[in-house]
């Protein structure tokens, strides 16, 4: 039998940020919001979470979420262009998975998360 060698891996001195994956990226039509969720995420700076806004509206949006242990930091998520991406996920639109785009109030297209 003959033996197969595979590095799985490259060590980089530089991480990717989304600056430099996102803002070349084709413009295609995705998926949107609601108007409550997005006027939402428009107060969530980038890089910010639930947090980042206030406690009366981040304890409506996540309603029991907010009596639940642990940070729940992935809960109204908006990403910052100067970070690397978080993990991209196949059930994205769940409250605490969901990951909005660092320029506009919207959840990713599918080139976007590709490239992610």
């Amino acid at each position: 039998m003959n033996k197969i060698y595979f590095d799985f891996y490259v060590l980089h001195k530089y991480k990717p940020v989304l600056r430099d994956i996102l803002l070349d990226c084709p413009k295609i039509e995705g998926s949107s919001y609601s108007e409550y969720k997005r006027k939402i995420f428009e107060l969530v700076p980038p890089g910010g979470y639930w947090r980042d806004i206030s406690e009366n509206i981040a304890k409506e949006y996540m309603k029991s979420c907010w009596y639940m242990e642990g940070g729940r930091t992935g809960i109204l998520r908006r990403l910052s262009l100067s970070e690397p991406s978080l993990t991209v996920l196949t059930s994205p639109s769940q409250k605490q998975t969901d990951r909005c785009h660092p320029l506009e109030p919207r959840p990713f297209t599918v080139i976007e998360n590709a490239r992610c």
